[in-house]
């Protein structure tokens, strides 16, 4: 079997929090799914991803402090099997306002 184009897009859920640990859930609905995470904070900080988790990319804006965001993407180190729930996890060197968002992507 496989997947392409947008039936390669399984489950996708948003968490929203303020907090120095933003953290989504979502429970994937195919055996061996990679799940991809991404993060808005309000602020600049230093985002380390969850043990189970390979940061992506991590960027930031600069200017007035209030206006400051910063982002960031990971996935899951291994794929996900069997189906079933994970999180994407995120801790940041402070406390913020956050949205994060996980998408499951499947097999091939």
């Amino acid at each position: 079997g496989g997947t392409a184009g947008s039936a390669a897009i399984g489950a996708v859920t948003t968490a929203i929090g303020s907090s120095a640990a933003p953290s989504v859930s979502l429970t994937t609905t195919a055996d061996l799914s990679i799940v991809v995470g991404t993060l808005a904070a309000q602020g600049t900080f230093s985002v380390t991803p969850s043990p189970t988790q390979t940061l992506i990319a991590s960027v930031q804006t600069s200017g007035a402090a209030s206006a400051n965001v910063t982002g960031a993407s990971e996935r899951l180190s291994a794929v996900q099997t069997p189906a079933g729930a994970v999180a994407a996890g995120y801790a940041l060197d402070a406390s913020g306002a956050w949205a994060a968002m996980a998408i499951e992507v499947k097999e091939p």
